[in-house]
């Protein structure tokens, strides 16, 4: 069994390149970090080099909330439903 892969998200702008070539890096670097662990494990972040002084930060928020996916996990057990289920079906 493997890991089901999740497709490349497709950047736009006049920083796609390095977005998209950030994103490859980190999503390498987990995998390699978690490859021998030998048990199911989840990892949830951010591959966009901004994403912490953009979405961590409360100043940045005029409209909507900084922090969301922390505060969708906390709220809900929807993702952890999601993990569950793929366990339970395999992810190869």
């Amino acid at each position: 069994p493997g890991q089901k892969a999740s497709p490349a998200p497709r950047f736009m702008g006049e920083d796609a390149a390095r977005l998209s070539a950030d994103h490859s890096k980190v999503i390498s670097q987990a995998k390699s970090k978690l490859a021998g662990l030998g048990e199911v494990v989840v990892e949830l972040g951010f591959t966009a080099y901004y994403a912490v002084f953009v979405h961590e930060t409360n100043k940045n928020y005029r409209k909507g909330s900084w922090k969301y996916l922390e505060k969708a996990l906390s709220r809900t057990n929807a993702i952890r439903r999601i993990i569950v289920t793929r366990m339970k079906g395999g992810l190869g």
